[in-house]
């Protein structure tokens, strides 16, 4: 079974760390030799993998399902408690270890890893990829220290998705949850402050070093439910039913509209996709054990669903054409 996030917010007691805008430090890498998760069940049919695939992580597996069918094809392996995962713009899939603390990337469709990055903060439990750089965000949710004093956690940037990374932390922000780049190279980053009951939101500009605080004209709830651009807004979750929508203007986000999701509990993580004419969304529902699947931005009922125990991240890898 996975961590679960809102763990992160009662748990513990630990005080804010106060900081203006942190500067980006190195980090160094440990350990040095990777572990090397296993792959079994995990060949996926030619005709399969040229078809769009989605990924659903639970914990020691990921499963892997022809989107076309909703069938599973495969089964990843090996990992200790795979979480959030994201995808880049060759459509490989990444995905993050929370116990293992890795990071571990497989091509579309592909049986084993083809790289793997050691994430030295914390427990990373999410990623995103910039679509302008290549460069890997991995989230850590935090950093463990002794019991009831854990540390504050951050975002581990890797350029070109190579170590090492440097780590950026915001102020406000004690608990990291999830992140999304938009198309311009901007990454957005939600969390909360410790035993937080509030989201909040930071912005790294491309080009910057500054994990700056942006402030939500709308309360979202603790805990979160993923954070990802949607092709025109930023899309925030609020760990229910709905997906909020938002303009960010300088430190100011502003709500322009919402998709309200029927017959979803606790999704963990949605992700958001283009599939020929069609945008449609996908969740990760740890309530209710299943991935359904709404059209976005209309939501209302669900067109399909998988079931699936705990299900912990889940992302859309592209096919060829």
């Amino acid at each position: 079974m996975i961590f679960p996030r809102w763990l992160f917010v009662f748990a513990v007691t630990a005080p804010l760390v106060s900081a203006s805008g942190c500067e980006a430090t190195s980090t160094p890498q440990s350990p040095a030799v990777p572990p090397q998760p296993f792959a079994r069940h995990a060949v996926v049919s030619p005709n399969a993998a040229r078809g769009d695939l989605l990924y659903v992580s639970a914990g020691t597996a990921v499963n892997v399902y022809s989107w076309r069918s909703f069938t599973q094809v495969a089964t990843l392996t090996g990992f200790s408690s795979a979480d959030g995962m994201c995808v880049d713009g060759a459509q490989n899939v990444w995905i993050v270890d929370g116990q293992l603390r890795y990071a571990f990337e497989y091509a579309h469709g592909g049986s084993t890893a083809i790289k793997s990055l050691a994430v030295p903060g914390g427990w990373p439990d999410a990623c995103a990829v910039d679509p302008t750089t290549g460069n890997l965000a991995v989230v850590v949710a935090y950093a463990p220290g002794s019991r009831f004093h854990d540390k504050k956690g951050g975002v581990e940037i890797y350029p070109g998705a190579s170590a090492p990374p440097t780590e950026y932390q915001a102020r406000g922000i004690f608990f990291y949850d999830q992140a999304g780049y938009d198309a311009s190279g901007d990454l957005f980053v939600n969390g909360v402050q410790s035993a937080g009951k509030v989201t909040r939101l930071a912005e790294l500009p491309a080009g910057s070093t500054i994990l700056e605080p942006i402030k939500l004209n709308v309360t979202l709830p603790v805990p979160s439910g993923g954070v990802q651009w949607d092709g025109k807004y930023l899309a925030l979750g609020d760990g229910g039913g709905t997906i909020y929508r938002f303009v960010v203007s300088g430190r100011n986000a502003t709500k322009v509209g919402a998709t309200m999701l029927a017959h979803v509990a606790h999704p963990f993580a949605f992700f958001i996709a283009k599939l020929g004419n069609a945008r449609v969304v996908v969740a990760a529902d740890q309530n209710d054990l299943d991935v359904p699947e709404w059209r976005y931005p209309a939501g209302g009922q669900p067109l399909r669903s998988i079931s699936i125990n705990y299900p912990g991240g889940v992302v859309i890898s592209r096919g060829r054409k």
